[in-house]
C-alpha cells in the first residue's frame, strides 16, 4: 500500500496513453456506444450490433468485459461453446465494494496525510459478515486514500479528493435492485455515507468539516457500471488463472477475451 500508485493526470492519462496506441496504428475510439450483441456468420464472429442499432463488422473482435459477460450477453446461445460454458460453472465471482468518493475544500496540510494508504480493520475482513444495510453496522475492513495527493501533476490545493472503500457481498443489496430512487435507499446510502464519514473523522480529526462533496457507490453501481455478475469487482474468482479452457482464445472464430478474467490473475483493475 505504500503509495497506492496513481497516474498523474488522475485516470483520464491512463486512457489517453492507452489509446494512443491505437490512434497512432490508424484505431478509432467510440465512447458510450455500448455492444448489445456479437453478429455470427457461418461460426464466425464477424462484428457486433452496438445499442443504437449500428453494425460494425471486423476481421477480430476482441472483449475485455469479462468472459462470463462476453458470453452470456454478447453472443448468442447457439454459438456458445460448450466446452466453455462447463469452464465457467467452477467459478464464481469475486465479492463486490461500497465505496465512497470524497471532495475537499480547503487547504488540509495541517493534517499531515501521507502519499499511502490508511487501514482500518474491525473483525475478520475475510467474512464480510456484517450487513451494511442493517442499521448499527460498522464496517469490517476500510482502506482510505487519497488519491489527489499522490498526483503530482501541477492542481489546486485548495482542492483535494478521497476514496474510502471495502469489499462487500452483492446480496446485501440485491432487495434493492430496480429500486435506487426510493426513499429507502436514499436513507441507506445517507447512513452508510455518514457512518464512513465517521470513520474518516476517527482517523484525521477536524477534516470532516472540509468535506464538500460525497458520492457513494453501491454494489448495485459497480454492476450497472461493469455488467459484472453480482457486481463483482475483478470478474471472477482467482482460480481462473489455473483454468486453461479460459484463455485468450475463446473456442469461437474470430472471438478473442482480453480483460481481467484472463491477465494477472485478476489482481489488478488496469487489465482491460
Amino acid at each position: 500500500f505504500n503509495g497506492m500508485f496513481y497516474p498523474d493526470g488522475g485516470g483520464e492519462a491512463l486512457v489517453e496513453a492507452l489509446m494512443g496506441t491505437v490512434l497512432q496504428n490508424g484505431g478509432e475510439s467510440r465512447s458510450s456506444s455500448g455492444v448489445n450483441s456479437i453478429i455470427f456468420e457461418n461460426g464466425r464472429a464477424t462484428g457486433v450490433e452496438t445499442e443504437d442499432g449500428n453494425t460494425i463488422f471486423a476481421a477480430k473482435i476482441v472483449s475485455s468485459i469479462g468472459i462470463k459477460e462476453t458470453l452470456f450477453r454478447l453472443v448468442p446461445e447457439q454459438e456458445q461453446p460448450a466446452k466453455l460454458v462447463g469452464a465457467l460453472e467452477k467459478h464464481h465471482p469475486v465479492p463486490s465494494l461500497l465505496e465512497l468518493l470524497i471532495g475537499f475544500k480547503g487547504d488540509l496540510s495541517s493534517f499531515n496525510i501521507g502519499r499511502t494508504a490508511y487501514k482500518t480493520i474491525i473483525g475478520d475482513p475475510s467474512t464480510m459478515s456484517r450487513n451494511p444495510t442493517e442499521k448499527g453496522w460498522v464496517c469490517d475492513d476500510l482502506t482510505i486514500s487519497f488519491q489527489s495527493l499522490l498526483n503530482t501533476a501541477p492542481q489546486d490545493p485548495e482542492y483535494q479528493t478521497a476514496e474510502m472503500h471495502h469489499e462487500t457481498r452483492y446480496e446485501y443489496f440485491e432487495k434493492y435492485e430496480d429500486k435506487q430512487d426510493s426513499q429507502e435507499y436514499k436513507e441507506l446510502t445517507d447512513r452508510i455515507t455518514r457512518n464512513y464519514l465517521d470513520r474518516l473523522e476517527e482517523r484525521f480529526p477536524g477534516l470532516r468539516k472540509y468535506v464538500s462533496y460525497t458520492r457513494l457507490i453501491s454494489p448495485l453501481d459497480v454492476k450497472n457500471f461493469t455488467h459484472h455478475d453480482q457486481g463483482s469487482m475483478f470478474g471472477l474468482d482467482i482460480q481462473k488463472a489455473f483454468n486453461p479452457e479460459l484463455s485468450p482464445r475463446s473456442g469461437m472464430k474470430n472471438l478473442f477475451f482480453t480483460g481481467e478474467d484472463i491477465f494477472a490473475q485478476g489482481l489488478t483493475p488496469l487489465n482491460g
